[in-house]
């Protein structure tokens, strides 16, 4: 793809990549944003990419930069009180706060790591249902059970889980 094919491109897609990026934003400023990292990222690759497929790679990306956006900590979108979004900034935190926050991960490393050693299983599956966002359909299968049971790990991992959470903080 030379310039001119860029450009124009650039020229019939834009508004499109901003649509896209508006559907998961619903903020036209931060989709013009993400419009625009689009577009740079397609220039810095328009010697690879197919131009068949260009309108597919734009609708992919500015999706994917869309969702990355509001997945970023310090641009996470609040309601405000006329329905409108708008985005802002995390303050940042004090040292008692850091300190806390330290203490409180190491906590949880450890909560984990003695359910890892207390059983396995119910480590691996809240693993895979919490943080691999796996569904219960598809690892029941995985494991061989039923899903029904599963939940029953579940449920008895996360008891066990509060029961720690419980002798730790004594409340």
């Amino acid at each position: 793809m030379n310039l001119e094919d860029y450009m124009e491109i650039y020229q019939n897609y834009f508004n499109f990549a901003r649509k896209v990026a508006y559907d998961v934003l619903e903020n036209y400023d931060l989709a013009g944003d993400v419009a625009q990292e689009v577009f740079i990222d397609m220039f810095e690759k328009k010697k690879t990419l197919n131009a068949e497929k260009i309108k597919y790679w734009i609708v992919l990306n500015a999706n994917r930069k869309a969702i990355d956006l509001l997945r970023k900590p310090y641009r996470r979108l609040e309601e405000s009180e006329n329905g409108q979004n708008t985005a802002q900034l995390l303050s940042p935190m004090q040292p008692e706060e850091i300190i806390l926050k330290k203490e409180e991960i190491e906590f949880q490393k450890s909560a984990l790591m003695s359910l890892k050693e207390y059983n396995s299983d119910w480590y691996d599956i809240l693993i895979r249902i919490v943080i691999g966002e796996e569904s219960y359909q598809d690892l029941a299968l995985a494991y061989g059970i039923k899903v029904e049971t599963l939940r029953v790990h579940v449920s008895r991992a996360r008891k066990w889980l509060d029961k720690k959470v419980y002798e730790f903080y004594g409340d």
